[in-house]
């Protein structure tokens, strides 16, 4: 698990999105959305323009703390109904960031089923670093979505939209494109959600079903960070949500 930090509507409105990934498949499982207060180095201009922007509203300090507690509450609460009294043998990595222990402290159960080991960020980046695989993601994410490719001309204008671009990606990356393109040279087009442990067949009737059929947020089993972005309901500190949702959509 790790935060991806990017930002919407203009750089005084950063967020991270919050991803959970598979160790071994790179498998997007769940992702969340956090405002945060802009850092680093600022200009004077900037610095009064933030104190004028944060006289109205300013991202709450707890956000990025609630997200984690709500993507691993889903996660936990599918793991129970999966494995049940069974020897679980799952670990959490992550990296020192002092929300996700405070978050996990919140969830009843957690820390007795569930191994949290943190890596130090200054680690090398690379394939033997147990956070490789939420590292690929963002490099992933930096490649194929514009909001994300480090260039002003290029950004979010809405979060909600963004998140919701986010989650189309996550199907595309999970299941319609090889997990290596090493692998797909040597005609191996296997995905990450086979390497999840997702059969091919049930693969091509999840697509089938995806492409073929509107989905009712009623009928699925969604966690409330992915509701949320549905439901067109991120925003920025004291913005509007600036999106219509048809009543429909909420069926």
């Amino acid at each position: 698990m790790d935060g991806f930090e990017s930002f919407s509507v203009s750089q005084f409105y950063p967020n991270n999105i919050n991803i959970v990934a598979g160790s071994e498949s790179e498998f997007l499982y769940s992702l969340g959305y956090s405002g945060l207060r802009r850092k680093g180095a600022k200009t004077e201009k900037q610095k009064l323009r933030q104190i004028e922007l944060e006289k109205t509203a300013k991202a709450h300090p707890e956000e990025t703390k609630r997200s984690v507690q709500h993507i691993l509450e889903h996660l936990f609460t599918c793991l129970k109904q999966k494995l049940g009294e069974k020897d679980w043998n799952r670990t959490l990595f992550t990296d020192k960031h002092r929300d996700y222990p405070r978050a996990m402290e919140e969830i009843d159960g957690f820390a007795g089923k569930i191994l949290h080991v943190a890596i130090s960020s200054k680690l090398p980046r690379n394939n033997a670093n147990p956070l490789f695989p939420v590292n690929y993601a963002d490099r992933q994410f930096r490649k194929d979505l514009s909001d994300h490719v480090r260039e002003t001309v290029k950004f979010a204008h809405c979060p909600s939209a963004m998140m919701s671009r986010m989650t189309v990606y996550q199907l595309f990356h999970n299941c319609l494109v090889s997990r290596r393109l090493t692998a797909y040279r040597r005609m191996d087009d296997s995905t990450h959600a086979q390497a999840a442990g997702l059969e091919p067949h049930r693969l091509s009737q999840i697509l089938e079903n995806r492409m073929s059929s509107r989905p009712f947020l009623s009928k699925l089993n969604i966690d409330s960070e992915m509701e949320r972005t549905w439901m067109m309901g991120w925003k920025i500190p004291g913005g509007k949500l600036g999106r219509y949702v048809p009543n429909f959509i909420a069926a």
